[in-house]
């Protein structure tokens, strides 16, 4: 499995992690589908530019760690040339502690729950909010697009989700933007 963390950084809100995990399809250069990853991660959060303010950046980080689910082991560092940053683009009022959360859906069972991971996208753009101070539609059916877009590449690996805690990995089946604002009480949230 790949680990994988893009960087946030909010001009005067510190620095915030995305951590992404998938599973490997094996191809013969490790270091090809490392980098393969990290470029269609890249593309999918792009699309997100035009819901975030211009005091965002998303950096990429020049490596991905490569983890060994039966026993939870570093088996590897991938060096990868990371992609250009992201940054916000639109001008105007916003909340800095909060956005959206979007929910990383799979098919296990773990634990008597379904095993679920989610990312934050925080903060968004005031007009990303409809007028009850929920996610807009429009927000939601774009945060959903990317997110499915990036699940969907084909090729060299699955988005998945890992539960440390029961060390299972599971494929992500759908993504699904919540209608709830998410507030971070931290940039580690």
């Amino acid at each position: 499995m790949f680990e994988y963390r893009a960087v946030w950084s909010v001009t005067g809100g510190g620095t915030g992690y995305s951590v992404f995990h998938v599973r490997e399809a094996g191809l013969s250069s490790v270091a090809a589908e490392a980098q393969i990853f990290v470029d269609d991660l890249r593309a999918g959060l792009v699309t997100l530019g035009g819901d975030l303010p211009n005091d965002v950046t998303i950096s990429f980080e020049s490596e991905v760690k490569e983890i060994d689910v039966p026993t939870k082991a570093l088996v590897g560092v991938h060096a990868v040339t990371p992609p250009a940053s992201i940054t916000g683009v639109q001008t105007g009022v916003y909340s800095a502690p909060s956005g959206a959360k979007v929910d990383l859906i799979t098919g296990s069972i773990v634990g008597g729950r379904r095993l679920k991971g989610r990312t934050y996208i925080v903060p968004l753009i005031s007009t990303s909010y409809a007028d009850n101070g929920q996610i807009s539609s429009g927000a939601r059916g774009r945060l959903n697009t990317a997110f499915e877009a990036f699940r969907d590449q084909p090729g060299a690996y699955s988005l998945a989700v890992w539960s440390r805690t029961h060390n299972v990995l599971a494929d992500v089946l759908t993504c699904a933007a919540s209608t709830r604002a998410a507030v971070l009480r931290s940039r580690r949230d």
